[in-house]
């Protein structure tokens, strides 16, 4: 592995080159300010499989990647999803820099999502923020800092954490723009 993080495959000389651009992809999101762990986790295990294949073409075929999904089909639903997602985003990436690398475009099965989303009506978010007045205090700003916490919500779409998450380096008051880290 290159730099402890990155993806090496030390076996095949030519997928050295793939093995470059997985390093690339992963210091690229890391750059975005992503975390980027378990997506790390399942990229060194696409590169396993290309080198336990004896894969050494310089780009994704078609074929390696298929063969690679039918192997993940002995893995739990939402856990193959991630993998193939992992790979689906890196060969949008690799097929940026080498047009002729094959581009995971639809995943071949659907994931089932056990967490629903609710989209709060304006009133609700009234009610909501109206409902933070009546706190009890605990502080003299936690009243307003859940207010404004909600309304940060509803206007901007962020989920919790990346709201809870947000300092005032993210702040960009003259752009009007906030940064979003590990989104």
């Amino acid at each position: 592995m290159a730099g402890g993080d990155g993806i090496m495959n030390i076996y095949h000389c030519q997928s050295l080159l793939l093995s470059t651009y997985l390093d690339g992809f992963i210091n690229f999101k890391r750059q975005q300010g992503y975390k980027f762990q378990h997506e790390v986790y399942e990229l060194k295990r696409f590169d396993r499989f290309l080198a336990e294949n004896k894969y050494t073409a310089c780009i994704l075929s078609r074929e390696i990647v298929q063969e690679y999904i039918s192997c993940t089909a002995s893995m739990g639903e939402s856990y193959r999803y991630s993998c193939i997602s992992c790979l689906r985003v890196f060969s949008r990436y690799l097929n940026a820099r080498i047009p002729e690398s094959y581009v995971v475009e639809e995943l071949p099965f659907k994931r089932e999502r056990g967490i629903r989303f609710y989209l709060y009506s304006e009133d609700e978010i009234v009610a909501l923020m109206n409902a933070a007045d009546h706190l009890s205090r605990k502080g003299p700003l936690r009243r307003q800092c859940i207010r404004f916490l909600i309304g940060l919500l509803a206007c901007t779409g962020l989920r919790i954490n990346e709201a809870l998450s947000l300092t005032l380096d993210d702040i960009d008051l003259h752009g009007q723009r906030l940064f979003i880290r590990n989104g």
